[in-house]
């Protein structure tokens, strides 16, 4: 029995016979049931939806109506901001002078500090350096305000760097060098 196929020892028997059913097997396309196709004719909608669809309908076109009405009545409420946005725009927009050449901007302001309104009272140069400049602790690259005691005038000053006795600040134009003031030794605590 070694020659001979596969197939054709599946089919027969012990005694050499054929099978009843051992034929080949059936293939898939060949048993696949036709299934029926819809009908191409459309079915009318049901009336739960066309209710649905006029109910969609009617409410869009309420709120078109709605909207169309309220900017109808709130119009004059847009042009009266429009109004004060113009208004704003041309105040901050006015001219200094109306002179044909406008104007220059007037010149900086040039205030003269002296060495009381700057005490320097403690350095540390450790790491970070620091320093203690009107009651207040700063390091370098930090910012200060000093007021100025014969105007209202505020300067910030900038400390740029942080030396042995003294710190050097520039207020973005000049440096100025803060010594540091020693405590006064007659001056003693009361308690």
């Amino acid at each position: 029995m070694a020659s001979g196929n596969i197939t054709s020892r599946n089919m027969k028997g012990p005694n050499g016979k054929v099978r009843p059913g051992a034929g080949p097997r059936p293939r898939l396309l060949n048993t696949a049931a036709a299934i029926p196709l819809p009908s191409a004719e459309p079915k009318a909608p049901s009336l739960g939806k066309r209710m649905l669809r006029w109910s969609f309908r009617i409410s869009v076109a309420g709120v078109l109506a709605m909207v169309v009405a309220y900017w109808m009545t709130h119009s004059g409420f847009i042009s009266e901001e429009t109004a004060a946005i113009r208004k704003l725009v041309s105040v901050g927009t006015h001219k200094l002078s109306s002179a044909k050449e406008p104007a220059s901007p007037p010149g900086p302001i040039v205030i003269q500090l002296s060495a009381d309104v700057i005490q320097v009272t403690s350095i540390a140069l450790g790491h970070p350096r620091l320093a203690v400049i009107n009651g207040k602790q700063v390091a370098e690259g930090d910012n200060i305000v000093v007021h100025t005691p014969t105007r209202s005038v505020a300067v910030t000053l900038r400390v740029i760097e942080i030396a042995d006795r003294r710190v050097i600040l520039s207020d973005g134009n000049q440096l100025m060098v803060a010594h540091l003031t020693m405590a006064d030794p007659q001056a003693s605590p009361t308690s």
